[in-house]
């Protein structure tokens, strides 16, 4: 669900291409096996007049209170010991990409599934001197 009023952003895209797929990706594992009907909804809009907002809502098994914001520590998996083996890299370098670009990545969770909100300015990463500040590959 696009907001069809939504501005053109600056940004990295191959850079927030890593993001989008590994999120997806991470809501597809997650349903995988838990959820009868898996569905994963993105919705983009205008947040206020700098940014814009993406979110991305699957109806899977959720992440449980206390993990929330540790899934975005580096080597942190909630996968070890299963077929979808994980490093735990992927929500790490997911904020730290969107930190670069000056935004925000929040996850919650419900009885309906889990959400991933990121949050970009619509004027891009605000870059000092350095022709690229992100994070390496």
């Amino acid at each position: 669900h696009y907001d069809p009023d939504l501005p053109t952003i600056v940004c990295y895209p191959s850079r927030l291409e890593q993001v989008w797929t590994n999120i997806v990706v991470n809501a597809a594992e997650a349903m995988a096996d838990t959820t009868e009907h898996p569905e994963i909804t993105i919705t983009a809009t205008r947040h206020g007049d700098d940014e814009i907002r993406v979110r991305v809502e699957d109806n899977g098994p959720g992440i449980p209170d206390e993990l929330l914001e540790r899934i975005f520590l580096p080597r942190f998996t909630t996968k070890q010991g299963t077929v979808h083996y994980g490093l735990g890299m992927g929500l790490g370098i997911c904020r730290q990409i969107i930190d670069a670009h000056g935004g925000h990545i929040k996850a919650s969770s419900s009885d309906h599934g889990a959400c991933m909100s990121v949050t970009l300015p619509i004027a891009g990463p605000q870059v000092p001197d350095q022709p690229d500040t992100l994070p390496k590959e």
